[in-house]
């Protein structure tokens, strides 16, 4: 997985950072895996950062 996430409860916010190759499968595999997830809500902030040197070339 070209990605790492946590989930940050007193923030109400999940973070989710990129690296390395990361095909557009694998974007979508974090977002499903976010939305599906017992502290997905309405309220809850998604910060990405996506690290020096990803490759996201992937994505249109």
């Amino acid at each position: 997985m070209p990605y790492e996430r946590v989930f940050v409860p007193e923030a109400k916010r999940f973070e989710t950072r990129f690296f390395g190759r990361v095909p557009v499968d694998e974007i979508v595999r974090n977002y499903m895996e976010m939305i599906q997830s017992d502290e997905w809500s309405p309220e809850v902030v998604r910060l990405i950062t996506v690290e020096r040197g990803a490759d996201l070339s992937d994505l249109t």
